[in-house]
């Protein structure tokens, strides 16, 4: 067997097997038998041989980076050791066959679907975080006016871009429903998987575990302007008589009170150029 201690004479486990230093993995696939019980066995075989010829016995599971399920009754490794991640690791950065799917880290830090809210009703942010991380969504404030969209990832925290509190935080694992991986209104991106998690980082202002902030706070979330559209022959057709509205008149809280009996559209114009429309239809006596 390939020994994993260096201290040994013969130790080559950097340079032997999977090159794996922290198990003892052989760098072909195994074969699979299912045993009486139903449960899968590894048959040993004479090319499963070490550095120096010896044959691999008592193959564990743990020791096979096998991570593909075959079948129903043929096991996957879900949990790898350090020494694994880092060869899966150097296979992804060195091999060439991986060219056509290598992106920068930057890019998971980007949504794959739907948009960012930008202004109106908070429901406009459809923003859809990628599956398959472990988030921490950290509250963020930005100090300039680049943060109406989410900093660039290369923008770090910092006195000058944004800053964070530790103690209002959002958690997404892998139970968290694909529909609700949103990156949040005033909230920066943590990626577990890549960094320690918020709370065990000795200095929670760590400027470069915390990333893309989003911030709306400094753009106003009241509307500006707006019209009411009132339907003349109360159904949604073209006959219509349309108000314009300052922002003073919009915001009114008694708009609707003081509207005559009818069927209205209340448009709300928000500076980013967002507009808002509710259908009422005002009855007699109220």
């Amino acid at each position: 067997m390939v020994t994993t201690n260096p201290a040994n004479p013969n130790f080559n486990a950097d340079v032997a097997g999977d090159f794996v230093v922290d198990t003892n993995a052989a760098f072909k696939n195994a074969s699979f038998c299912i045993d009486a019980s139903g449960f899968p066995q590894y048959m040993e075989e004479p090319t499963f041989t070490d550095f120096v010829g010896d044959r691999y016995v008592n193959i564990q599971s743990e020791n096979l980076m096998q991570v593909r399920r075959v079948g129903a009754n043929i096991p996957s490794l879900q949990a790898f050791t350090v020494g694994q991640e880092v060869r899966m690791y150097q296979s992804a950065l060195n091999d060439t066959q991986f060219n056509f799917i290598r992106r920068p880290i930057s890019t998971l830090y980007e949504i794959i679907g739907g948009q960012y809210y930008f202004g109106g009703p908070i429901e406009n942010n459809t923003s859809q975080l990628q599956p398959g991380y472990d988030y921490t969504l950290v509250a963020c404030d930005c100090v300039n006016i680049d943060c109406l969209t989410p900093s660039p990832y290369g923008v770090t925290e910092a006195p000058s871009t944004f800053t964070t509190n530790q103690n209002t935080v959002i958690n997404y694992n892998s139970t968290t429903p694909y529909a609700n991986l949103k990156h949040l209104d005033g909230y920066a991106i943590i990626i577990d998987e890549f960094q320690p998690s918020y709370d065990d980082l000795p200095n929670p202002q760590n400027p470069y575990n915390v990333r893309r902030c989003f911030d709306t706070n400094q753009r106003t979330s009241t509307p500006v302007g707006g019209r009411i559209i009132r339907f003349r022959d109360g159904t949604l057709n073209s006959n219509v008589e349309m108000t314009p509205k300052d922002s003073i008149q919009i915001n009114n809280t008694r708009l609707i009170e003081e509207l005559s009996p009818g069927l209205y559209a209340i448009e709300k114009f928000y500076i980013e150029g967002a507009t808002e429309q509710t259908v009422i239809q005002k009855p007699n006596g109220n």
